[in-house]
């Protein structure tokens, strides 16, 4: 299963909030500042039941 993960960063002195995903194994990163968009990415790889390794694959796809 997969979770939505939160992290506050500094960006040229600005505080972020940052979101990515993560599973039981593996943290893959922050990849947007849209929350919702996120959430959505989220429950689409859970629905969908992507595997793991599928993962770097689409984020790239959709969010770069």
């Amino acid at each position: 299963m997969y979770i939505l993960t939160k992290n506050r960063i500094m960006v040229e002195g600005k505080e972020t909030v940052m979101f990515g995903v993560a599973d039981e194994s593996r943290d893959y990163g922050d990849f947007t500042d849209n929350m919702a968009k996120s959430e959505d990415f989220v429950d689409l790889l859970n629905s969908e039941k992507v595997e793991s390794v599928h993962v770097p694959d689409i984020i790239e796809d959709m969010f770069y």
